[in-house]
């Protein structure tokens, strides 16, 4: 996906999100008091559905955001309202919709998630020869901890 001059392969961007759902997880379930975000929640799997081509609903959305009902309805309903999220109608002959994120929400994700993975690279470190701006997620590597001294 190519936006204002950044490139991520969709495969690149796909990790992004993977990664990013299993960094959020263990916080979410692993601290006392601590909470699933919706709105992170519903932006990672609208952006993700999006990327795979699935169509998704409200329903499913809310599902996959791993938050209740009446709260990932008023959230995503709010989404809709700000641009966020647009609904696709299903076919001419249907009333139901699928949800899509807009285009200033692809366009903001791909931003982040171009900078996530320039932060792995700096904390991480870099195959020989890489360059921070060009780097994929497979040229990260980190030394063992051994050969850090």
């Amino acid at each position: 996906m190519i936006l204002n001059g950044q490139k991520l392969s969709d495969h690149e961007l796909s990790r992004v999100i993977d990664f990013l759902r299993k960094l959020r997880q263990p916080f979410d379930t692993g601290l006392p008091g601590a909470r699933p975000d919706a709105y992170w929640n519903v932006v990672l799997e609208v952006v993700d559905c999006h990327l795979q081509q699935t169509p998704v609903s409200m329903t499913m959305l809310i599902d996959l955001a791993n938050t209740s009902y009446g709260a990932g309805n008023r959230l995503i309903s709010k989404m809709i309202d700000e641009g966020q999220i647009l609904r696709v109608p299903r076919s001419p002959q249907h009333k139901t919709t699928y949800l899509v994120p807009s285009e200033p929400l692809i366009a903001a994700f791909v931003t982040y998630a171009t900078r996530v993975k320039e932060h792995l690279a700096k904390t991480f470190g870099l195959r020989a020869g890489a360059k921070p701006k060009n780097i994929t997620l497979a040229a990260l590597i980190s030394p063992p901890i051994s050969s850090r001294r």
